[in-house]
């Protein structure tokens, strides 16, 4: 593995200032071309991470990160694109395209994704697709906006057809619907409540269990 880097901070200790920047990272690991480049630094006496144009590319998986993580602030913008996930663990299975923006505080996050997935499989679990669209942003924002659907999932050996979960309003007024399909159960389920603090505080307004 090859690559230049410059380092720099102060003062010295846990809490000092740091900066690293990497560039021409190139070679092998894991018998798969690895490239790379981009800065990570954190200010003194604070350990928020900021990441500076972070694109790593091991096989055919990438990673890029822009912005800011950490307990006080948080502003990240990532992309991960990955043909094959045993690159991260040996016994993960499966493709996945994701990007999007984690950020706000811990009472008002902001979530926005947009995500593409088939084939997953890590021990007993397996999930043929994924895909999920969501917008949340408990800020400024205020709304609440997403759809997560999962085909054929197995989790521990069960076999559950799909999974569906929707989130639509506000978060003074939130609506969530849950739809499961487990040949030949069919459950489905709406709520409607308030977000506060990161707690959800609502009623059930419908639920449909068939068995045929």
């Amino acid at each position: 593995i090859n690559f230049s880097f410059a380092a720099n901070g102060s003062p010295f200790g846990d809490n000092a200032a740091l900066s690293v920047a990497i560039n021409g990272l190139n070679g092998q690991l894991r018998n798969q071309a690895l490239r790379g480049s981009g800065r990570i630094s954190r200010s003194a006496g604070n350990a928020d991470l900021r990441f500076d144009g972070v694109d790593v590319r091991l096989g055919r998986t990438q990673l890029q990160l822009d912005g800011v993580l950490g307990t006080g602030s948080r502003d990240l913008r990532f992309v991960v694109n990955a043909e094959d996930l045993s690159l991260a663990d040996p016994e993960a299975r499966g493709k996945l395209n994701a990007r999007g923006r984690f950020a706000g505080t811990t009472q008002a996050p902001l979530l926005q994704l947009d995500a593409t997935g088939s084939s997953f499989e890590w021990r007993d679990y397996r999930v043929e697709s994924l895909i999920a669209d969501i917008d949340i942003d408990f800020g400024a924002g205020q709304r609440t906006k997403g759809n997560v659907q999962l085909q054929g999932l197995q989790p521990a050996g069960r076999d559950f057809q799909k999974l569906e979960l929707t989130l639509a309003g506000t978060p003074s007024a939130q609506r969530i619907g849950l739809g499961m399909s487990a040949e030949p159960v069919r459950l489905d389920a709406t709520a409607s409540g308030s977000v506060t603090a990161g707690t959800f505080n609502g009623k059930i307004d419908s639920l449909t269990l068939k068995d045929d």
